[in-house]
């Protein structure tokens, strides 16, 4: 089985459990940690960019789906993934709907994203460690509605594979055939 993964941990430990594993990830900090971490197929790349595959899963934990950053890019990224899948490849994907939530600062960013025409999920964040800030970046938590409804007409098959209390949720998506 040939999995393309977005993160070290998840990279690392379905290496050791005998697949195929190629890392991707668009940090090149990241890259050189995975690889001194003894990974071995590991690339910089953007997902949008990358030409590997074809895979037979693509792993998008950790709300990885959030990298596309926008309902916008998550309609690119449904256009782009099948060309890096097998032909009975999926995608596993975890997010978050950011709608189960009863803290008021979380509910004032909806509203502001709303009030911007924006999709309550699409998130622009700051990573800052002791002295030290990183650029903003986009970051899109998409309800599994949203996803099945964006989904489907691009030719999806989409399944909640769990649904937690907290909004989490993993979802399969395979190619309609």
């Amino acid at each position: 089985m040939d999995v393309g993964a977005g993160t070290g941990l998840h990279s690392k430990v379905l290496r050791q459990k005998g697949l195929h594993v190629t890392a991707i990830d668009i940090n090149p900090q990241a890259v050189d940690i995975m690889r001194q971490e003894g990974l071995t197929n590991v690339f910089y790349a953007d997902i949008f960019e990358f030409q590997g595959g074809p895979f037979d899963t693509l792993l998008m934990m950790g709300h990885g789906i959030g990298v596309v950053e926008t309902i916008a890019g998550l309609g690119r990224f449904l256009k782009i993934a099948p060309k890096l899948l097998s032909a009975d490849g999926q995608v596993l994907l975890d997010s978050l709907d950011v709608r189960v939530t009863e803290n008021p600062g979380d509910l004032a960013y909806h509203d502001a994203n709303r009030k911007a025409g924006r999709y309550i999920g699409e998130i622009r964040m700051q990573f800052e460690f002791q002295d030290k800030k990183g650029p903003y970046c986009g970051w899109l938590h998409v309800d599994a509605e949203t996803l099945m409804a964006h989904a489907q007409p691009a030719g999806w098959e989409c399944e909640v594979v769990r649904q937690e209390e907290n909004g989490n949720y993993l979802a399969c998506l395979k190619t309609k055939k």
